[in-house]
């Protein structure tokens, strides 16, 4: 299996989730904390078929994990004006990175507020 290592631990399956219909899928947001195994990462966001995330004990500038469909990205939000930017991609296509980034900036400011929520800071 070919992996990818997340701060400095490997990839691990934590990928199962259930299929989401796209035409019905909510928005959602709220600090959900789900353990998979090596750690707490809060889901701050919801879309499509992707969760945006934020470790707790993550470093700054602020930025969000997008995580679905086996792959992972890494956005720096540049809060609190935005925009969000690329700075690792894990497998995402081209395109769908555009959508990831429009979905971000249209919520940046919650999201913006969820990282200083959990880390007290930008």
């Amino acid at each position: 299996m070919r992996g990818f290592f997340v701060h400095g631990r490997p990839e691990r399956s934590r990928f199962a989730e259930p299929p989401v219909n796209v035409a019905s899928a909510p928005i959602t947001f709220g600090v959900n904390p789900t353990c998979l195994g090596f750690g707490t990462m809060p889901t701050v966001l919801r879309f499509l078929s992707y969760r945006v995330v934020i470790y707790p004990n993550d470093h700054t500038p602020c930025h969000v994990h997008v995580v679905g469909n086996g792959y992972e990205a890494v956005f720096e939000l540049n809060c609190p004006d935005g925009p969000p930017v690329l700075k690792i991609n894990h497998n995402f296509p081209r395109r769908t990175l555009g959508t990831i980034q429009s979905h971000l900036s249209a919520d940046l400011a919650e999201l913006c507020k969820q990282w200083s929520d959990i880390h007290g800071r930008y």
